[in-house]
């Protein structure tokens, strides 16, 4: 499993869904991989990198279905585990 740290959300409003940016404090993440939020698994559909190629800092996206399903801006500055989907398919 990889443990990033949210930092702060909003709506992306020229795309999909909604997109958290995130410090990446262990492993990697991919499409497909999932934030775990205590019971809840949400999917993430689009990585970036934000600051270069040394940067941990990343912009994660999600569903926009999943815009109500936290109180996100109860996160921001928490750690939370991803499951990632490359590790479950070994």
């Amino acid at each position: 499993m990889s443990k990033i740290k949210i930092k702060n959300g909003f709506l992306n409003l020229d795309g999909n869904g909604n997109i958290l940016t995130a410090d990446l404090l262990e492993g990697t993440i991919e499409i497909g991989d999932k934030i775990i939020i205590g019971e809840i698994k949400i999917p993430i559909i689009e990585v970036k990198t934000l600051s270069g190629l040394t940067s941990n800092t990343m912009a994660l996206t999600i569903p926009r279905s999943y815009e109500h399903t936290v109180i996100w801006h109860t996160k921001y500055g928490k750690d939370f585990e991803i499951e990632n989907t490359q590790e479950k398919d070994q």
